[in-house]
């Protein structure tokens, strides 16, 4: 749901995709779901860590680690750098598909096909924010 046309996903022999699109809205967005599919957990919980949120997830345990990051400010940082990204755009419609992506494999989980992560820890993903996208940016910076 979303796309403006055909999209063709293929799995290499390392099951690496590849994604072919006739639009660039339709690559993002097929990126942002393709990503959430096999790696959600792993960018939301960056992204939380980012935030300074990752005691929202695990608990009192994340505290000291939550405070530091606060601390470096990295949300404003990534406030910032979106901002620009917003002002732009090119860089904001990529951003946004690709946001519509990751919600649209969110919005395909149910109990059953919820990452095991997710499971472990009593926990259901967040939608997908253009914020988080700067939050994985920076934290990936950092």
């Amino acid at each position: 749901e979303g796309l403006q046309d055909k999209v063709t996903i293929l799995y290499d022999s390392q099951a690496i995709p590849h994604i072919f699109a006739s639009n660039d809205h339709d690559l993002y967005l097929a990126q942002g779901y393709v990503t959430a599919q096999h790696r959600l957990w792993q960018i939301e919980i960056q992204t939380h860590a980012a935030a300074g949120r990752v005691s929202e997830i695990v608990g009192s345990v994340a505290l000291d680690n939550d405070r530091a990051m606060r601390r470096l400010g990295m949300v404003y940082g990534a406030e910032q750098a979106l901002q620009a990204i917003m002002a732009n755009d090119t860089a904001r419609a990529m951003v946004e598909a690709y946001t519509a992506g990751v919600n649209a494999y969110i919005e395909t989980l149910t109990d059953r096909n919820l990452p095991f992560e997710y499971k472990l820890l009593d926990y259901k993903p967040e939608p997908w924010t253009n914020l988080k996208c700067a939050l994985l940016l920076k934290n990936m910076c950092k």
